[in-house]
């Protein structure tokens, strides 16, 4: 598969092309595996250090009363 982000965490991951393994069973971004011989996708160091710090770039969706 070609992929790209159409938005991410970090906006530097938005049209940057990247590979996947064909899966046809592939429902979501976790079900795949990179492409190529590579070890992880580009943005998975990045990800991963996000997620253990407790850091997200989420906009705040919680619903308010006015």
């Amino acid at each position: 598969f070609v992929m790209k982000f159409l938005q991410g965490r970090n906006p530097d991951w938005v049209n940057r092309v990247f590979f996947a393994k064909f899966n046809p069973h592939a429902c979501w971004l976790d079900d795949l595996e990179p492409a190529f011989g590579e070890d992880q996708f580009f943005y998975e160091p990045e990800l991963e250090k996000m997620m253990t710090s407790g850091i997200r770039n989420t906009p705040d969706i919680t619903p308010r009363t006015f």
